[in-house]
């Protein structure tokens, strides 16, 4: 569609010889074809050499003829000559003039949601399109030609293909042919987004750890309103943005120990109730094969086995501790060697037996220091188990702590009351019944310490 100038010579033969025909008017006309006049200046005037000249243009392929006709006085005749041949012999013949080019289409598709997505050409500026919409070259010179599209974030490309005369041709390398019509189409797909929250019943200092597919490892908690937490505080839910689509994700957690069970996953679309389809994986853990645009929000349920109390708490809180142990009574040890059946005073007396000494101040062996530090655990462990109720893990764990006691190695020991004091700090955040006021003194008065100087 580039201008294209047509130039006219004029001559006259007054029988003197041939000279320039000097200030004549020339008419053009285009007889055949869809170009126009720039500025529709169809005529012009010639100049000392007997030339004129007007310029054609055209946006559409194809050949246009262009004919002149001049009127002017020859030795005082008037004569027309044109390009036609219709005005005698002396009649010249037409211009011609033949536009060649193509088209190039893009088109473009988003999947799972719309933005707008700038495009790069060497045949035209920038231009920008949204999902359904196309830009049309208008034709353009053949040969060798590109497109390319700047990816926002958030989004991939998918497709770039283009069919033309051929498919699959390369959008960055288009080969224009006359007449050919290219049509590109751009297809993006939106990544996704997927956040896993941690649910905790009751509400509770514990952290969990979590693994998720391609992501460094992470912990969260559910500690709101609990307090006197003293390990590190976690968020309660992490977010992974940006993740490419039609593909699967798979979140699992590690059940911190013995006193959480797992309750299950649920996955629902962000910011509302509508479910997202999930399914089972590994060990409490779940997979999600993310949609294009997908955001959502996949939620872990873990279970506290059931409220504890410390043994501070069984220690102080005189009338629950002798309700509770008249409830339910236990031996500590075997019935021979050691101990065997205890009464409420001999409970107390074992939480507030002194662990480096005895009542009367001989200095304990290093078994029998650990096995007061085990005594007392395992006192909280039993009224723990038998008031509230427990698994059947911590039914073995009981019994192996009362089985190291009598054994007698320390590293066990040790090791036994280790594991029953996490248990008997486990459900502590669980809320009870009202167990009354602590009353350390009562306590302490009715405590039979003497009975524990032989553990």
């Amino acid at each position: 569609n580039d201008e294209h100038e047509i130039t006219a010579t004029v001559t006259q033969n007054d029988g003197g010889g041939v000279d320039p025909a000097v200030g004549v008017t020339v008419v053009f006309t285009i007889t055949s074809g869809t170009a126009d006049f720039v500025g529709g200046d169809d005529d012009c005037v010639t100049n000392g050499s007997g030339q004129c000249s007007v310029s054609i243009f055209d946006d559409t392929p194809g050949a246009n003829i262009i004919d002149a006709t001049s009127t002017f006085s020859v030795g005082g005749v008037s004569l027309t000559r044109a390009t036609d041949g219709n005005s005698g012999p002396d009649g010249s013949d037409a211009a011609e003039k033949t536009y060649i080019g193509g088209k190039i289409i893009v088109q473009k598709v988003t999947v799972g949601g719309d933005g707008s997505f700038n495009f790069n050409t060497d045949y035209s500026t920038d231009f920008q399109l949204s999902n359904g919409g196309s830009n049309d070259s208008g034709y353009i010179p053949t040969g060798s030609h590109s497109v390319s599209e700047d990816v926002p974030a958030g989004w991939d490309l998918t497709s770039a293909t283009c069919t033309g005369d051929d498919d699959g041709i390369d959008p960055a390398s288009i080969q224009l042919d006359d007449g050919e019509e290219v049509t590109c189409t751009f297809t993006n797909t939106k990544r996704g987004t997927i956040t896993i929250v941690k649910d905790a019943q009751p509400n509770d200092c514990q952290d969990f750890a979590f693994t998720f597919t391609g992501k460094p490892d992470f912990s969260l908690d559910d500690n709101a309103g609990v307090a006197d937490c003293t390990d590190t505080d976690r968020n309660q839910s992490q977010t992974f943005n940006n993740l490419p689509a039609d593909n699967d994700y798979t979140a699992a957690e590690t059940l911190p120990n013995a006193f959480w069970e797992f309750g299950g996953a649920t996955c629902v679309n962000t910011g509302g109730s509508t479910p997202y389809t999930h399914t089972a994986a590994a060990t409490n853990g779940i997979t999600v094969t993310l949609d294009p645009g997908a955001n959502v929000t996949c939620t872990f349920v873990n279970n506290k086995l059931g409220p504890t109390r410390t043994l501070g708490f069984w220690q102080t809180h005189t009338a629950y501790t002798t309700s509770q142990f008249a409830a339910h009574p236990f031996t500590i040890g075997d019935n021979s060697t050691h101990k065997g059946p205890i009464d409420i005073s001999k409970v107390f007396g074992g939480f507030y037996a002194p662990i480096s000494k005895t009542t009367s101040g001989s200095k304990r062996s290093a078994v029998d220091q650990a096995r007061i530090q085990l005594l007392q655990q395992l006192l909280a462990a039993k009224l723990n188990c038998g008031t509230f109720g427990c698994s059947a893990s911590i039914h073995t764990l009981i019994t192996g702590a009362d089985a190291a006691y009598v054994a007698g190695n320390k590293t066990a020991i040790l090791n036994y009351a280790s594991l029953l004091d996490a248990y008997n700090n486990s459900g502590d955040t669980i809320i009870i019944g009202n167990a009354g006021n602590a009353t350390p003194k009562t306590s302490q008065g009715l405590a039979d310490k003497a009975f524990w100087n032989a553990p």
